[in-house]
């Protein structure tokens, strides 16, 4: 299965579902062009709720996905003993 980067994902989405340049783009969210193209690049470490501003339009939001749900059972279980 093929992954993506956030940043990847920003940029197919921005431009393949919306068709829109990076400073519509960021117009429309609220946060600078400079940002999107830090974001889409994969540069810098932002907070989860500045992710969650650019990936709005698409219903989106950052979280965590397990990768293995018996590692997940196992850490689960352990805790709650």
């Amino acid at each position: 299965m093929g992954e993506l980067t956030q940043g990847q994902a920003l940029k197919e989405l921005r431009s393949s579902v919306l068709g829109v340049k990076q400073d519509t783009f960021a117009k429309m969210v609220g946060v600078s062009r400079k940002t999107i193209s830090e974001i889409e690049n994969d540069r810098g470490v932002f907070k989860t709720d500045i992710l969650d501003t650019a990936f709005k339009p698409f219903g989106l939001k950052v979280g965590l996905i397990p990768v293995s749900s018996s590692l997940l059972n196992s850490v689960l279980s352990s805790h709650n003993q």
